[in-house]
């Protein structure tokens, strides 16, 4: 357990830093990266230094249920700067609804990246 951890320090894994997923989902692709594009644009501007924000990337199970899905990692060393992005995120998100029948969700501390 000591190793694994040490491992998970080294590579800033959880517990040591922490992640959160954005997803979306539509009934087209390139609609969808698009849009999570578009928030993760939108959201670098608001970031504090503490967080990352990576690029939107089709779902490693990309169609399911006649939907494509994309995804966007948001990671952060700091649970709390972590929170304090989140509350500025859910306003961008709230201001630039998806269209076209785009759904999204936030996973915080999601098992599978």
């Amino acid at each position: 357990a000591n190793f694994t951890l040490k491992q998970r320090k080294a590579l800033n894994l959880p517990p040591y830093s922490h992640y959160v997923m954005l997803r979306a989902s539509g009934k087209d692709i390139v609609a969808v990266m698009e849009y999570l594009t578009k928030i993760a644009t939108l959201a670098g501007t608001i970031a504090s230094t503490g967080i990352i924000i990576y690029p939107a990337v089709p779902a490693i199970i990309q169609r399911l249920k006649n939907r494509e899905r994309a995804q966007c990692l948001i990671h952060a060393l700091k649970r709390n700067e972590l929170h304090q992005f989140l509350t500025k995120l859910t306003d961008v998100l709230d201001k630039n609804k998806p269209k076209g029948g785009i759904t999204w969700n936030l996973d915080i501390d999601p098992l599978e990246v």
